[in-house]
């Protein structure tokens, strides 16, 4: 054989490889359990498609692993990406694929809320509560041993026994996303 046919033959095997390894690629995809979760969150990930004793380089929200095709992440701060992965072939062929949904998870809201009067001098009294936690959508109180659910942004609350008081806001946010804050000693009776 010449070193021209062998040329020849040569690129027509990686000229097809290569057809054959774009075509196994076009086919395999990253699918998430969930795309829009609030932290923390556990999402499932997988390649589909993917050819038995594939080997497995993750890369999520900027993190690199090796796993199988399903692998599961905690998620435990605030993110917005594009799952990755790389997939090598037992035939040598290396797939650099990007999932084609981008994942977000939110973080929990930190409630926040004002109180007037704080100090009831003349014994028990009336406190008004007002929740001050950005892109809050839904509350619940507890005050004082009394819970309040699905509250307007302001309560009024009648504090029958003296002693400091302790306040318990959870807040839900424009995303779904739950946070809860207990407030020690906030208002004294």
């Amino acid at each position: 054989m010449t070193g021209r046919l062998k040329t020849l033959l040569c690129l027509y095997f990686l000229f097809f490889s290569f057809l054959n390894a774009s075509a196994q690629c076009t086919n395999l995809d990253i699918v998430a359990s969930k795309t829009d979760a609030c932290a923390p969150e556990v999402i499932m990930y997988y390649v589909t498609n993917a050819p038995d004793g594939s080997l497995f380089e993750w890369e999520i929200a900027g993190n690199k692993f090796f796993g199988g095709d399903t692998i599961y992440q905690s998620h435990i701060d605030p993110a917005s990406f594009m799952p990755k992965a790389t997939i090598s072939m037992l035939d040598g062929t290396i797939c650099h694929i990007t999932g084609k949904e981008q994942i977000t998870i939110h973080g929990s809201p930190v409630p926040l809320f004002s109180v007037q009067p704080t100090l009831l001098c003349d014994g028990p009294g009336k406190s008004q509560l007002t929740d001050i936690t950005p892109n809050t959508q839904a509350r619940n109180w507890i005050v004082d041993g009394d819970n309040y659910s699905n509250t307007p942004v302001t309560i009024e609350h009648d504090f029958f026994t003296l002693g400091k008081k302790t306040i318990s806001l959870i807040v839900t946010d424009i995303f779904g996303c739950k946070g809860l804050k207990t407030f020690i000693d906030t208002i004294e009776v």
